[in-house]
């Protein structure tokens, strides 16, 4: 504690350090973020299916202090359009690490417990799933890609996530 206490004292006014278990870089990263989900490919195609699943969900990151694994728990919100063209709401949270970073391009893997109203035409199927997911990133920008495991064979869903 007196090490960091003056450590601060010789910085330059308006630099900060981390609280403990933060790094410097978790701490530069702006927690907020913005998923736009764009596609579903689904693995039995359908004509019948809509596989341009447009819609908006808004992430909130926070360092893992708390089992000090290296990754960041995350909580999200969002809407978007569903295979049968009606309009899925979503809540979740859960935990991503990097595996594998070079030259700037990072790989990293994410599970989510998340409570699904799916929406489906003239009914409402709210279900909870718990979800893989894989990014891959450079500087603010991910692509991420999510399994969704279904009677039908499933589909991966895609997303483009802009973090600030």
């Amino acid at each position: 504690l007196m090490a960091t206490m003056a450590a601060q004292a010789q910085e330059p006014l308006g630099t900060s350090i981390p609280p403990p278990g933060i790094t410097q870089a978790a701490a530069a990263k702006s927690p907020w973020a913005v998923d736009m989900f764009l596609h579903a490919d689904h693995f039995k195609k359908n004509s019948r299916l809509n596989e341009q699943n447009m819609g908006i969900g808004i992430k909130y990151y926070y360092p893992d202090t708390l089992l000090n694994w290296g990754g960041e728990f995350f909580a999200e919100v969002g809407g978007l359009r569903n295979s049968q063209k009606g309009q899925a709401r979503f809540i979740g949270v859960g935990y991503t690490k990097k595996f594998f970073e070079m030259n700037g391009v990072r790989v990293s893997g994410s599970l989510a417990p998340v409570y699904i109203d799916y929406g489906a035409k003239g009914k409402s199927v709210a279900r909870g799933l718990v979800l893989p997911f894989v990014s891959v990133g450079y500087g603010n920008w991910d692509v991420n890609t999510v399994y969704f495991s279904k009677h039908d064979g499933g589909f991966l869903l895609f997303s483009l996530q802009y973090r600030w």
